[in-house]
């Protein structure tokens, strides 16, 4: 949570204003994000100047060249010193323990900046070309009390930003989703007052990522039906025929959201995903029987006795192709194997979808295939018919 303010401040210094806004934050927004239920661990994202030891060598270069020391060298040994360095790794039960050797580390009992102050000026430097220690003291000028280094400024649109972090409780354990915790984020802030007037703020995290990415599952949905019935549009070469075979999506739909709920998932990525699977899956039964069908009617026999003909006739070979897909995705439902879990959404999507949308096709798409072709037997006529009369004027 990025909290900024509406227009710039006119203190003038920059450091002064990311505290008084970040004590904004912790004196006032902290204790009202700490009341929402299921944000745990919050805290305000600090910047604050910190206190550093200067150790200059821009005047010494003479020195340096007559002991054959570079500033990398004594950079290197100050910071082993304070921070120590890693010579060696060994294993140990198993686990690989790094080994970390400090300078003079039963000094660092005082305080950070007396202990670096104090021990930097008689620290010795071996020189790699002469082998010799020479004291830094000789090679560069030591700072005699901390000096405030560069600060760390975090801007939004070049205003002067404060981040505040909090985490989400498991749904398990609080009973609320990401979006829930976002939406009393939010309330809270617009209940503050003179909030709205002076600042705003900019929300990230999971909840709006994954808004965004279920925008995106659900256009590449809204997508793949309309490809879908293009092809079979180009495939049956007439506009009824798709328009039949497509009822089985909904149906499939119905088996889905049961499937989800059975399972104990909710609406996640994984299960647009596996929405997006099924609607290429789901339709092949209505092909096979749809296909069929014309193909009787193509020899002569009437509509109504090839649908009752065409469902018999392929009820084995789409109860087969449907029973397949289930039982290769059974295990991902039942949880078997390692990472299952991961998949168990996209799987309970599909085996929902095929288990519903199967036997109803074998009862709705055939009504539905002769309701649809009456429908267009009157629209031909009533086309013939216009263009009879059309034709006589």
């Amino acid at each position: 949570l990025k909290i900024y303010k509406k227009r710039a401040g006119s203190s003038g210094s920059e450091t002064k204003e990311i505290t008084e806004l970040q004590d904004y934050v912790k004196a006032t927004i902290l204790p009202a994000i700490a009341e929402v239920k299921g944000a745990t661990y919050q805290r305000v994202k600090i910047h604050e100047t910190p206190k550093e030891v200067l150790v200059d060598t821009s005047e010494t270069r003479t020195e340096l060249a007559e002991r054959g020391v570079t500033t990398e060298d004594i950079s290197d040994t100050v910071r082993a010193s304070v921070y120590g360095y890693q010579p060696e790794t060994v294993a140990e039960n198993g686990n690989d323990v790094d080994i970390t050797v400090v300078l003079g580390s039963k000094q660092k009992k005082e305080s950070f900046p007396e202990f670096v102050m104090s021990s930097i000026r008689p620290m010795k430097v071996r020189s790699p070309i002469t082998g010799g220690l020479y004291p830094i003291s000789d090679m560069a000028q030591v700072s005699d009390k901390p000096v405030e280094g560069s600060v760390v400024l975090e801007r939004t649109n070049r205003k002067t930003t404060a981040t505040l972090e909090a985490f989400n409780q498991p749904y398990a354990l609080s009973g609320r989703t990401i979006g829930d915790i976002s939406y009393d984020v939010q309330t809270a802030l617009h209940n503050l007052p003179g909030f709205d007037e002076e600042y705003t703020y900019d929300l990230k995290n999971l909840a709006k990522d994954t808004e965004e990415s279920f925008m995106d599952a659900a256009k590449a949905f809204l997508i793949s039906i309309i490809l879908i019935y293009m092809i079979m549009c180009s495939q049956f070469e007439r506009l009824g025929d798709p328009m039949a075979i497509m009822i089985t999506v909904p149906l499939a739909a119905i088996g889905s959201v049961s499937a989800l709920h059975m399972a104990g998932e909710i609406t996640s990525l994984g299960a647009l995903v596996g929405a997006v699977i099924l609607c290429g899956v789901v339709v092949n039964n209505g092909i096979i029987l749809v296909e069929y069908i014309n193909i009787l009617r193509a020899r002569g026999i009437s509509r109504d006795q090839a649908i009752v003909e065409g469902s018999v006739r392929k009820i084995r070979s789409i109860l087969i192709t449907s029973l397949t897909s289930i039982i290769g995705m059974l295990p991902l439902v039942l949880g078997v194997g390692e990472g299952s879990e991961l998949y168990r959404g996209v799987a309970a999507v599909i085996v929902g979808g095929l288990m519903v949308s199967t036997p109803l096709t074998l009862v709705v798409l055939p009504l539905l295939y002769s309701l649809i072709d009456e429908m267009m037997d009157l629209v031909d006529a009533l086309m013939f018919r216009l263009s009879v009369t059309m034709g006589m004027k």
